[in-house]
């Protein structure tokens, strides 16, 4: 939770504001892009998407990011479905057609939230308030030395506890092969061809392991190094990987995760 806030704060110090647009209705997302290079030009728009679904591809992938424009009716659901499904660590301002959701708005990374149709003043003045709670600059270089000293200090697991019908049992992560969802429940496939249960979600065994050694190749996956068994190109610019011992899924790394995988087989 610490680190998280302190990356809250650092995005503050960018000059250039990278910003996400996720909103179904195209013309719209378009205005608010332009109203939002009219109020600053050093505000980019990474990218627009429009579905809860591809949000949730996207946002898994850690892109670089200092702010979050959501809407809340989405083309195949309620953003909020974007929360309960990926960690979002980044500031939101909500931009919808009704206000029902304003208090659960709240309860989420709202920085503000704009009934449609947006005025600029508005538009402004959330901008301002964004900037208000994040711009922390005199902290700057001791957030650095904080966060440096966290990654130096960290322990990384050695070990999983999971249980099994006889009773609980360790595995050793030298031991397991990927990590897996399958209805709704993650378990460990071990190099032996084995498979246990595991009582935890990939995104909290992602934080817990050492990065060297496992990687969250996407969503339903994360995989130890050793278990990368054949790589290769797939259609739309990603790539299927083959694991040890082979999984009955097909295992694709989307082309946002792209040059993290490949930096992570080269260290």
């Amino acid at each position: 939770m610490l680190k998280q806030q302190i990356l809250l704060i650092l995005w503050s110090f960018r000059v250039h504001m990278k910003v996400l647009i996720i909103e179904d209705e195209i013309h719209t997302a378009k205005g608010l892009a332009k109203m939002l290079s009219a109020i600053d030009t050093n505000i980019s728009v990474q990218k627009i998407i429009g579905s809860v679904e591809e949000t949730i591809e996207y946002l898994e992938e850690k892109p670089e990011l200092d702010l979050i424009f959501m809407d809340i009716q989405l083309s195949d659901g309620i953003s909020f479905e974007i929360f309960s499904e990926t960690d979002i660590d980044y500031p939101v301002i909500f931009t919808t057609s009704y206000d029902e959701y304003a208090i659960k708005a709240f309860q989420v990374n709202s920085v503000d939230y704009l009934l449609k149709p947006i005025a600029q003043e508005a538009l402004q003045n959330s901008l301002d308030k964004y900037r208000r709670i994040f711009s922390l600059n005199s902290q700057k270089l001791q957030i650095e030395q904080v966060l440096k000293q966290l990654n130096a200090h960290k322990e990384y697991k050695s070990r999983i506890l999971v249980k099994t019908p006889k009773g609980l049992l360790t595995l050793q992560l030298t031991d397991i092969a990927y990590f897996y969802v399958e209805a709704q429940q993650v378990f460990a496939k071990l190099f032996d061809n084995t498979h246990y249960p595991v009582d935890k979600t990939l995104n909290e065994l992602e934080e817990s392991f050492d990065p060297k050694q496992f990687f969250r190749l996407n969503r339903q996956f994360i995989a130890s190094i050793r278990s990368i068994h054949n790589i290769h190109n797939y259609f739309n610019n990603t790539l299927k990987i083959e694991l040890k011992p082979a999984s009955d899924k097909e295992v694709i790394v989307s082309r946002y995760s792209i040059k993290d995988f490949k930096e992570w087989l080269d260290v």
